[in-house]
């Protein structure tokens, strides 16, 4: 009985130490964009991409040299 009691607190404990140190385990981007091709010398081309669900994608297109 001694043993249930410990592995029910000790799932407990690491059920809250999970919930607590959820927030560093997902990665949230920012919506400001820090660089892009051209700040290391690429050329690219801005695409809008539309979707099916009405979503507007942005992307850039890098093209091959040669």
């Amino acid at each position: 009985m001694r043993i249930l009691l410990q592995a029910i607190v000790f799932f407990v404990l690491f059920l809250l130490y999970v919930r607590y140190q959820e927030h560093r385990a997902m990665f949230v981007p920012s919506r400001v964009i820090a660089a892009n091709p051209d700040s290391i010398g690429l050329k690219f081309e801005d695409l809008t991409i539309p979707t099916e669900d009405s979503v507007a994608l942005n992307a850039w297109l890098i093209k091959a040299e040669g």
